[in-house]
């Protein structure tokens, strides 16, 4: 037997399977037709600049929904600075370098909104470049959900440019910038960005005389061995030289 807010029925008769089997299949098809709902209210939403996305470190939100800065001034001027130094040094590796020279962390948010202090990577002052809240923008659809393969168990998230973002409103909240000198940040970091990616996999095996290329790992970093044979061949652990700009381990 089986009960529901409409009744009793029995399965095991040929008017229970009938019921059901035409209540499974309505509840089916309601499920496009709520979820494509569901996804109008938010494209309504991020319409109206009220989106709320996670907001990038130095940024709080309200609950007025209101987005200032967040009231810590050493990140405050610890984000001013990569930005102020990002645009004449043209290279989040140059900036690295400079935040290394003078023994400079840099603020990152943990799981629970408090500001940590970390050693400066590439990664991270790319990270403070990128989020179009910095400039204030209220934006959607940024990332795409793809399914490549039929097999594939979960989908690939992508990062969409700039000209395929959905939704995209500037200057909706408070900003630490203004809009066009973001979008040169963001033509300088993508002409750039097949340098940075570059070296994150381990490439195909070339002639040269070493054995395991690629497939070795340095015991005390924990890095890529790398065989250049300049001047002889020798390997080196230098995997930590691009993105936090420190000499090899070994």
């Amino acid at each position: 037997m089986s009960a529901d807010g409409d009744g009793i029925s029995d399965p095991a008769t040929g008017t229970g399977r009938l019921l059901w089997g035409r209540k499974g299949t309505l509840s089916a098809w309601d499920r496009h037709p709520l979820q494509a709902r569901l996804t109008a209210g938010l494209l309504h939403k991020a319409q109206r600049g009220e989106w709320a996305v996670t907001l990038p470190t130095g940024l709080v939100r309200h609950g007025q929904g209101t987005v200032p800065k967040m009231p810590h001034q050493a990140a405050q001027a610890r984000l001013s600075l990569v930005c102020e130094t990002f645009v004449p040094c043209r290279s989040a590796s140059q900036v690295v370098d400079i935040c290394n020279r003078h023994a400079l962390l840099l603020p990152r948010r943990d799981r629970c909104g408090e500001v940590l202090w970390q050693a400066p990577r590439g990664a991270s002052v790319r990270s403070m470049l990128k989020p179009p809240a910095y400039a204030g923008a209220c934006t959607y659809g940024r990332p795409r959900t793809v399914r490549r393969e039929a097999t594939q168990r979960r989908p690939s998230r992508t990062r969409l440019p700039q000209a395929q973002w959905r939704i995209c409103i500037p200057n909706v909240d408070p900003s630490s910038m203004s809009w066009e000198p973001y979008t040169q940040l963001q033509t300088r970091l993508t002409e750039h960005h097949a340098e940075y990616d570059r070296h994150t996999t381990r490439g195909m095996p070339r002639p040269g005389k070493a054995l395991v290329p690629g497939l070795v790992s340095g015991g005390a970093c924990g890095h890529t061995m790398v065989v250049p044979y300049q001047g002889g061949p020798r390997s080196i652990w230098h995997s930590l030289r691009q993105p936090s700009r420190t000499p090899g381990c070994q």
